[in-house]
């Protein structure tokens, strides 16, 4: 078994559906992603993107501001959703021709923080967002 320091906490994690890549946030606005999961030598996963609040003004984008603490891979498609403590949530697709991880904002209409996201288990874009009243 091997042992692979990471980072110091790690608010939520989420693996893809091959298990050959791991998103996981480092109790921060970042997402982190791995790939070369199915290694059994941890030390040879790369990563691979660093998601991280960056306000795009070529195409208006803005990403979590605060920690991120749900995310989860479509089981269908290789797509990632991510919510925040911020109330807001995205779905991230990567773009091969741009080598960049793309997000699209998901409108939750929700008044407290989104602790947890999930995909249906088909794969529809539809998912449910958590959240705890007392947050």
């Amino acid at each position: 078994m091997s042992v692979f320091n990471l980072t110091d906490s790690i608010t939520c994690h989420a693996w893809n559906r091959d298990r050959s890549k791991v998103a996981i946030c480092p109790n921060t606005n970042e997402i982190w992603i791995y790939s070369n999961c199915q290694a059994v030598d941890v030390a040879q996963w790369r990563k691979e993107a660093v998601l991280t609040e960056v306000f795009d003004l070529s195409s208006l984008t803005a990403y979590h501001d605060m920690v991120v603490s749900g995310l989860d891979w479509s089981p269908v498609h290789d797509m990632l959703v991510s919510c925040s403590h911020d109330r807001s949530a995205f779905v991230w697709k990567y773009e091969p021709s741009e080598r960049k991880w793309k997000p699209s904002l998901v409108v939750l209409r929700i008044t407290r923080a989104a602790m947890t996201v999930k995909w249906s288990p088909n794969g529809a874009s539809s998912l449910s967002p958590f959240i705890f009243p007392h947050v």
